[in-house]
């Protein structure tokens, strides 16, 4: 998506792209990370890297 500058006249366009998401599953005391991502933002394959083990993943099954 694009979002122009508040700021009137500054005529900069941001562009974001969502390359990676984190995900923290338990508790504050307890838990596991693991990450899902897009190493190419051109291609929409995305994978979860969970410890040792690589899988690639559909994109809604990332973003849910």
């Amino acid at each position: 998506s694009q979002r122009t500058s508040s700021q009137k006249g500054c005529g900069v366009v941001n562009r974001y792209h969502l390359h990676s998401i984190l995900v923290h599953r338990g508790t504050l005391d307890y838990g596991h990370y693991y990450s899902y991502i897009r190493p190419n933002i051109t291609d929409d394959r995305w994978f979860m890297f969970n410890d040792s083990e690589v899988t690639e993943v559909t994109k809604s099954y990332a973003f849910k």
